[in-house]
């Protein structure tokens, strides 16, 4: 299971990178594969990777796809079908994630 954190607004700017690093390396055992954090202007996302399925390297997260971004804890149990849907559209993603990704970033978030 992986492990996630975030903040935004005012709380966000006030947290520094160290402090992100350390809050990521308390909850390591949740993810022991991989690390990462993720900031802009009010919000900050970190990110601890425990890698059963796709063990891709490109994995990683939090990922970022314009202005889309996300971290997640748990399985996409349905990729496969997703990933068919996009290489269908001539959209080739590497990984799990980058699929979802992508996947999202052709949604039409103006709708209701």
């Amino acid at each position: 299971m992986c492990g996630i954190l975030g903040a935004v607004g005012s709380t966000a700017e006030r947290i520094d990178d160290p402090t992100l690093v350390d809050a990521l390396d308390l909850i390591r055992h949740r993810g022991p594969d991989a690390g990462a954090i993720w900031r802009d202007s009010g919000v900050c996302f970190g990110h601890r990777r425990l890698a059963i399925i796709d063990l891709d390297a490109r994995a990683g997260q939090p990922m970022a796809r314009g202005d889309l971004v996300f971290a997640y804890n748990g399985e996409i149990y349905n990729f496969r079908k997703l990933r068919r849907e996009l290489e269908g559209g001539g959209v080739i993603a590497c990984c799990v994630s980058r699929a979802c990704l992508r996947s999202w970033s052709g949604i039409d978030r103006r709708a209701n």
